[in-house]
């Protein structure tokens, strides 16, 4: 008896937000909810016309509005409504959101170190580790672009949900 083939999924692009005053002053930003610079709208506009050929059928956005304000620039160029999943949110960085790397080092080395050695278990205080940030945007890609979903899909997220795809 042979295995019948699997539905075809779509292919994914993937993009990470432009870019917000937090990200000029290497912040970490986690789920704090800041807005684009004006070069970040500049950069999702050059996005939103990269894609506007490119036959987008989905677009899924994490909620914060730094991803939904780039999700939105595309949606605009393609006519292709957007879906928010909150999902797709960047790491939760608890007490460290606001802080540089820098400062984080200085009160909690221990952590701060295993981070970025990319230790995949380490938490920041009143955060979530990456792999829990990992598990719930795998579960919500699988999800959208699951067997027989129309493609190609883009999934507009964070540097961190974007590292975590590619590595």
């Amino acid at each position: 008896m042979s295995t019948p083939p699997a539905a075809p999924r779509p292919v994914v692009l993937i993009a990470r937000h432009g870019e917000t005053t937090w990200n000029l002053e290497r912040r970490m930003q986690g789920h704090r909810d800041l807005p684009l610079t004006p070069t970040g709208v500049a950069q999702a506009k050059l996005l939103a016309d990269r894609l506007r050929t490119a036959g987008l059928a989905r677009i899924v956005s994490s909620d914060l509005v730094r991803a939904a304000e780039t999700a939105r620039a595309v949606g605009a160029a393609t006519g292709v409504a957007i879906t928010h999943d909150p999902a797709l949110r960047e790491q939760d960085l608890g007490a460290w959101e606001g802080k540089t790397f820098a400062d984080v080092a200085t009160f909690d080395p221990e952590t701060a170190a295993r981070f970025r050695a990319s230790d995949p278990d380490a938490r920041p205080a009143g955060g979530e580790t990456r792999a829990e940030m990992f598990a719930r945007v795998w579960a919500a890609l699988r999800v959208h672009a699951g067997s027989g979903s129309s493609g190609p899909l883009l999934a507009v997220a964070h540097g961190g949900v974007v590292q975590g795809l590619v590595y």
